[in-house]
Order: structure tokens, then sequence, then C-alpha cells
């Protein structure tokens, strides 16, 4: 049994996380950062299997913009209901190489992104009309018949999420505290929880394949409070948000 998972690399923020995006084919992981005092937000975009920045703290205009999504070399952003304004749906697109913001438009509804691009929705136009957008110019480079297909971009991500049972192989601790949180991955079991040492909360993480445990290990210390969500996985990657939100911890699964 190896009892150590290796950390790929570890990111700290200035502020709480407040959404996240990925975009699988260019291994780009965004954050959207939210300053407690005045809610403006930051984004800062990586490469989520070693961690290198694309962007770094960007800031926003103001604080009604909010992440809409990562693309290959560009950040998305969204305006939501601002009420001291008429517009209430927007989009930007800033350049991942310069972090220079390169248009906004109105009246703009991101609706996901396809394996071409961007797919977005006229404001004024009924629903189902979907367009292509390009990134770079904010132009619509192609129209969608209502009904047709589109091939959105597949998010192979896996979260953990609390079960009602626990591995029956492993030693059930009085220190032990909420649910176990389970995941599969491949051929490998993953179990998680909470336990208490010393006044403060960690998390043990357990990895086992037909119940013989392969990692066993207290992977974060001096938690303030429980986890909802104890870990996501993304290309052999198991990725944990901690220190209030403000820290990204990935290990390496093979």
């Amino acid at each position: 049994m190896n009892n150590t998972l290796p950390i790929a690399y570890s990111i700290a923020f200035p502020h709480p996380i407040w959404r996240m995006d990925f975009h699988p084919t260019a291994r780009y992981m965004a954050v959207e950062l939210r300053d407690n005092d005045n809610g403006m937000p930051y984004f800062t975009v990586f490469d989520y299997l070693n961690g290198q920045k694309a962007l770094e703290d960007i800031p926003a205009e103001d604080r009604w913009w909010t992440l809409g999504a990562v693309a290959p070399e560009h950040l998305l952003l969204t305006y939501y209901s601002n009420p001291e304004t008429p517009n209430t749906s927007a989009l930007s697109s800033i350049s991942l190489k310069t972090g220079k913001s390169l248009w906004e438009k109105y009246n703009l509804i991101l609706e996901g992104q396809s394996k071409d691009g961007p797919v977005v929705q006229l404001a004024h136009m009924p629903n189902g009309f979907l367009s292509l957008l390009d990134p770079s110019s904010g132009h619509t480079i192609a129209h969608y018949k209502p009904g047709q297909q589109i091939s959105y971009l597949e998010r192979p991500i896996i979260y953990s999420a609390p079960v009602t049972t626990s591995p029956s192989f492993v030693y059930q601790s009085e220190n032990h505290i909420g649910p176990w949180h389970y995941a599969q991955y491949g051929d490998l079991d993953l179990w998680a929880i909470h336990t208490k040492k010393d006044n403060s909360i960690c998390i043990r993480l357990i990895i086992s394949h037909e119940q013989v445990i392969l990692h066993d290990e207290v992977i974060i210390n001096n938690l303030a409070k429980l986890l909802l969500e104890i870990f996501f996985i993304l290309d052999d990657h198991l990725f944990v948000i901690s220190n209030n939100k403000q820290q990204i911890i990935a290990y390496k699964l093979k």
C-alpha cells in the first residue's frame, strides 16, 4: 500500500472561488474569484494538468460580470441582471494570450460550447434559434436551424457524492464526521470522509481496488467546516478545493 498520493500542484488564490469552468481539449480550468468586501470578480485560467497559468487575477469592469466559459484561446464572460441598466444580457471575450478584452456585445446569451466554438442565442430571437460565435471578433459565423443537432463539448468530470453506505473493509473511527463521499474512476473506488483531529477537521481519502486499499491518507488538514463536495476527478487528476475556497490542490491518480 502506498500511503502518499503525489501532489501535481497547488494554487492559492487571493479571494474565494465563486465559479469554475473547464475545457477538456484545451486542458484549461477557469475560476472566478469574488472579493468578499466589494463583490468584485477576478478571473484566473490555468492548465489543469500542470497548474501553469494563462491568466491570473484579471479584474472585471464591474461586479455584474461573471464567468461564462473558457475556450482554447479566450475567456468568455456573461453579464447578468443589473437593476441599474436596461440591458440584462451581454457577452464579453478576453484573450488568454494578452489578458485584454477583445469585445463586448449586449443581447447575447451563452448557451454552451460546441466542438466548433461557443453557441449563443440572440436575446430578441425566439428560443431554439442558436448561432455559432467567433470568440475573437464576437461575430456569428453560422446559424443553427431550430431542432438541429449540436455537438456540444463532452465534460468528462467525475464528482464525489455523499453516500449512505461505508466501505466495509475500512475501520470506522468514532472521529469520522458526516457521510462518506464516493466516486468510481475506472477500476478504482475512491472514498473520502471528514475526520476530527485536535479540534480541527481533516479529510481522509482512501483509494481501493476490489476492496484492497491502495492509498489511505489525510489529504487536507485544518478545515473550518465540512465540505459539501470533497473532490472531483478530471484526466487522471483528483482535485480538492480547500482553505475556505481559496486553494486548489491537484493530486495525480496515475
